[in-house]
């Protein structure tokens, strides 16, 4: 049932093809604190622990987020 879909492992193709969407879509960035932010925020930080893990303030990474979100939009990735 859904159960066992839910609980189950993903496929090694579906896995790879993440992997590489991911790295693709990281490569869209221009620098370095961007894929962090971004990385930051698929393993769950909130933005506050990611402002204080890089030594920015919450609006930072705000605005980070912000332009994050913006050039994979036009990317067509989210």
């Amino acid at each position: 049932g859904l159960s066992q879909v839910l609980d189950s492992e993903p496929s090694p193709e579906f896995a790879v093809e993440f992997a590489e969407e991911l790295k693709q879509s990281l490569e869209l960035l221009a620098d370095d604190i961007l894929r962090k932010v971004a990385m930051g925020k698929m393993e769950g930080y909130t933005n506050a622990e990611l402002a204080q893990m890089l030594g920015l303030n919450v609006r930072s990474i705000e605005r980070k987020l912000h332009l994050i979100r913006r050039v994979w939009h036009e990317k067509d990735i989210i």
